[in-house]
Parts: structure tokens; sequence; C-alpha cells
């Protein structure tokens, strides 16, 4: 009798683990980002904008004095890409100076941006364009 054997090979990969910014000392270093997405404030004249500038995927520009935050890359037929503010769970809103009036940026915890398929999952249809999501110390 022929015997066949089926042997597996197990692919065994390392994940890779994320390391703090070094601050160089250079002053266009804003924040470390600690393994744990945790803020460390540098500078205390920082605002809610210059954290959401350093957030991978996050566009933001400035016209007319006004702050306008969108997802980098991210086309919609009604024209809104942008994403909605998380606060401590509770849903801001999509408009970067309501997400102003909740977060003192000196409480922050950390911050992080969360795409459109896995914020809709937790946030329902209001997260198509993704997430900001924040936690403050408090």
């Amino acid at each position: 009798m022929n015997k066949i054997y089926i042997i597996g090979i197990l692919f065994f990969c390392s994940c890779g683990v994320q390391k703090p910014i070094q601050n160089s000392g250079d002053a266009s270093t804003k924040k470390e980002t600690a393994p744990n997405n945790s803020i460390q404030t540098k500078y205390n004249n920082l605002t809610l904008a210059d954290y959401l500038r350093n957030l991978p995927g996050i566009q933001v520009t400035n016209s007319a004095g006004s702050i306008n935050v969108s997802v980098r890359g991210q086309l919609s037929f009604s024209g809104d890409t942008s994403p909605i503010f998380v606060v401590n769970g509770a849903l801001v809103g999509t408009n970067y100076e309501e997400a102003v009036r909740w977060v003192d940026v000196n409480d922050m915890k950390s911050i992080q941006f969360m795409n459109g398929t896995e914020a809709m999952q937790l946030y329902g249809i209001r997260a198509t364009n993704g997430a900001v999501i924040i936690q403050l110390k408090k």
C-alpha cells in the first residue's frame, strides 16, 4: 500500500513593534508617540490641528481662518471627506470646531485615526470616511 504523507510547514513571522519617535532637538518635532499611542507634549502652544497633522491618513488645511480636516485620498459623491471625531467614546461630529470645544490638548492622553471600514464597524454609517479617536486623561 502506498501511503501519502502531507507535511505542513509552519512559517513564523515576527510582528513589527512600533518604536517611539525620537526627538532630535529639531523645533519641527511636535510630539512623540509612545508604543501605546499616548501623547507626550513637548511644547505648550500646540493646537489640536498640530496633532492631527501628524496622524497618517489625515490632511489638515487652513483656508480663510477656518480649519478643514479631511481624509487623504478619499473621494466622495457628496464632496464631504471629513472623518467623525470621537472623544472618550462620545461622537462629537465631523466639524473641527466642534471637536476643539470638547478637547483641551493639555488633557489629551492619545489620538489616533481609524480608517473607514474599521470605524464603520464601531460607529456605523456616519464613520464612512473614518474616525479620529481622542482619549482624554480625565
